[in-house]
């Protein structure tokens, strides 16, 4: 039997079908399963999508050759239309397609694979020396989408490597020249890595802080804990499945539906989270952590 995948746009939407890919696979364990994308991430299925066969790209395949398609992408561009961001993509896809998941088997963790796991660590002890006494902690810069830049990024990454049992890692879309920080205790690999090597260095990463970006539904996905920043979009929404996701911020100013509207750009949501409010956060997660280890 073959089955052909349509997935939704972007790293995030892809993400949150990994749960009913696997369903699809235990319900038919000796079909083909071919994954529909429409981009250059690739990389992300081979690094946390194993029950995937093949991945295509584009239109490029003859429907008359699959016996089941599942079209999620049509499915989560109607259900954004019609339901308005309320409900869970991953709800959506299981309820159309009568599939039952388990709240626990929807917040499914995967494992990075080892090649990759070796190359991160190497890569980190390369450019930072005694990484293994400190704290990583990763911060996503920005988005392209500038409703979803928070602006006191620099101000937070001075604020934290003062502290010398940290070490940051820069990740996501550059805003910032390496010369702005300290490089000793500051890795800056904005724009110098591939997909599958970012997501190999958020996996070494103790805290992500991240605004509402694909590397947000990475770190998700590998159970890694973050601080998620959100100014206009549904936070507690779009983190509904993700149980490493330690809390989440959001002051909002605008109309609660500005996000739908094709995303506004005045960015007032975001600017009303302050650096002592991520800072408070960040308190409370490493407390509660170390209360865990004792």
């Amino acid at each position: 039997m073959r089955i052909l995948i349509k997935r939704p746009a972007g790293i995030g939407d892809m993400v949150v079908t990994f749960p009913f890919v696997r369903k699809v696979r235990e319900s038919y364990p000796n079909s083909k399963i071919d994954y529909l994308i429409n981009g250059n991430l690739k990389e992300l299925i081979f690094c946390l999508c194993p029950e995937i066969s093949q991945v295509i790209s584009g239109n490029n395949f003859n429907a008359k050759a699959y016996d089941i398609i599942y079209d999620l992408q049509k499915l989560s561009q109607q259900a954004f239309q019609q339901r308005r961001g309320k409900e869970h993509q991953l709800d959506i896809f299981c309820d159309y397609y009568g599939f039952r998941l388990s709240a626990q088997e929807k917040q499914v963790i995967r494992e990075l694979k080892q090649e990759d796991s070796i190359w991160a660590h190497k890569y980190i002890r390369y450019h930072l020396s005694n990484y293994r006494d400190k704290k990583i902690v990763g911060i996503v810069l920005s988005d392209r989408n500038s409703q979803k830049v928070w602006p006191y990024n620099k101000e937070l990454i001075d604020y934290l490597s003062r502290d010398g049992r940290n070490l940051i890692l820069l990740l996501g879309h550059s805003l910032f020249s390496n010369k702005l920080f300290n490089k000793e205790r500051i890795l800056n690999v904005t724009e110098l890595t591939s997909l599958r090597q970012v997501i190999s260095l958020v996996n070494c990463c103790n805290l992500v802080i991240t605004p509402d970006t694909g590397l947000l539904h990475v770190a998700g996905i590998l159970g890694i804990p973050f601080i998620s920043i959100f100014g206009s979009t549904p936070g507690q929404l779009i983190t509904k499945y993700y149980s490493s996701c330690y809390c989440i911020m959001q002051n909002q100013l605008c109309d609660s539906i500005c996000w739908q509207r094709n995303f506004a750009t005045c960015n007032k949501c975001l600017k009303s989270i302050s650096v002592e409010d991520v800072l408070t956060k960040i308190e409370k997660f490493l407390a509660k952590n170390a209360v865990s280890k004792k």
